[in-house]
C-alpha cells in the first residue's frame, strides 16, 4: 500500500493549485488550473459547467499530465492524458452521477468505476476507485472543512501498482476536490 498526500494551496475563488506528494513526503505533481475562462465568469458558480484544464507537472520534470473537462453540467467527462496520449475518461454514471463515475480506458472500454459515499459536498469526502474486476485500485479521503476554512487536504491508499492507476486515482481525487470547491 502507498499513500499519497495531496494539498490544495488555493482558496474557493482563485485558480486551483494542488501538491501531492509521495509517502516519504517528496512532492511528485504539481498541479495548477489553466484559465479557460474570463475572470468574470471564474467568481462566480457557473464555472462549474465551464470547461477546465488542469496541468500537472512532475517534480522530476519527466511527465506532463494534463486532466480536462469540456463544458457541461449534467453529464461531465474528465478526461487525462499523459505524453500527449489519452490515458483515462472519467464519466459520470447517470444523470446526476455525483457518487458514481465510470473509468473508460484509451479504448473507451469500461475500466472500472469511481465511488463516493457521501453525494453532498459537506462532510468528510471518502471514496474509492474500483477496477473492473471489483477489485478496489485505491481509496480517496477528504477531510471535512471546517467553516472558514477552504484549503482541504486529502489521501488517496493506493493499493494497485499498475502502470496509471496513481494517475486514475489522483486524478479521481481532484474530481472530488472541484466538486467541494464548485469548480
Amino acid at each position: 500500500m502507498e499513500e499519497l498526500k495531496i494539498e490544495c494551496l488555493s482558496g474557493c475563488l482563485s485558480r486551483l493549485q494542488v501538491l501531492v506528494y509521495s509517502p516519504q513526503g517528496s512532492l511528485l505533481w504539481e498541479i495548477r488550473e489553466i484559465p479557460t475562462t474570463s475572470w468574470l465568469v471564474h467568481f462566480t458558480k457557473f464555472r462549474s459547467a465551464m470547461e477546465l484544464w488542469l496541468e500537472w507537472n512532475s517534480a522530476d520534470d519527466t511527465m506532463e499530465v494534463i486532466m480536462k473537462r469540456d463544458a457541461g453540467l449534467f453529464r461531465q467527462s474528465y478526461e487525462i492524458f499523459a505524453g500527449g496520449s489519452l490515458l483515462w475518461t472519467i464519466k459520470m454514471a447517470g444523470f446526476f452521477g455525483v457518487r458514481t463515475w465510470k473509468v473508460l480506458d484509451r479504448h473507451g472500454e469500461i475500466a472500472g468505476q469511481v465511488k463516493f459515499a457521501n453525494p453532498f459536498i459537506v462532510g468528510p469526502q471518502n471514496g474509492c476507485v474500483v477496477n473492473a474486476r471489483g477489485e478496489v485500485v485505491s481509496e480517496i479521503q477528504w477531510s471535512s472543512l471546517g467553516i472558514f476554512s477552504s484549503h482541504p487536504k486529502g489521501r488517496v491508499f493506493l493499493f494497485s501498482t499498475e502502470s496509471g492507476d496513481r494517475i486514475l486515482s489522483v486524478g479521481a481525487s481532484l474530481i472530488r476536490l472541484c466538486a467541494i470547491q464548485q469548480r
